[in-house]
């Protein structure tokens, strides 16, 4: 997930912090349950209700602007700040539980 951030001038005459939601991605890697008698390979896992990801990383990246970018937003009333990427993950152990087909 990568959001914006940036300052936006308001009708009050002040700089108020806000985001936007630039990018939502969902990347699955091949992976399986394994209960000790056997194995078996899940598929199409992220379209699982209520899974509780948590935060492996988060990276903020500074707006790297130019000058002429810089004063356009500032006349729109924008002031970019930069972009946030977060990855969430499901850590390895978590308690599943799962009904499907063999």
């Amino acid at each position: 997930m990568a959001e914006q951030h940036f300052l936006k001038y308001n009708d009050a005459g002040s700089w108020i912090q806000d985001y936007a939601m630039i990018l939502s991605m969902c990347k699955e890697v091949p992976w399986y349950l394994d209960d000790g008698t056997s194995r078996v390979f899940v598929i199409g896992a992220r379209g699982a209700s209520s899974l509780a990801l948590t935060v492996g990383s988060e990276v903020f990246e500074e707006s790297g602007r130019s000058l002429v970018r810089g004063t356009l937003d500032y006349l729109q009333g924008l002031k970019m700040l930069g972009v946030k990427r977060t990855e969430r993950v499901l850590p390895a152990g978590t308690p599943l539980t799962v009904v499907g087909e063999v």
